[in-house]
């Protein structure tokens, strides 16, 4: 797996939130510790492309909308 290779800063869940997520490429790498070229690689699949980005279960995320598109949930709501 990646995740153990050159100590990779992200794990393969958080890799496939970044491929889908709508969000400008500069706002997802402010989320998470990598920059906008990181971000901006794996949506064009440079890097980890070996990974199928079909989106896992998360308890801390859901689908919603008319596009179905992911979201984090509030505290409260993964807890249960």
């Amino acid at each position: 797996m990646n995740e153990h290779r050159n100590a990779s800063k992200l794990t393969e869940a958080q890799v496939r939130e970044i491929y889908h997520s709508q969000l400008s490429q500069r706002i997802i790498a402010s989320m998470y510790p990598v920059n906008q070229t990181c971000v901006s690689k794996i949506k064009r699949r440079e890097t980890w492309s070996h990974l199928d980005m079909e989106m896992q279960t998360s308890p801390l995320l859901e689908r919603h909308g008319p596009t179905c598109e992911w979201t984090w949930k509030l505290e409260e709501e993964a807890e249960k």
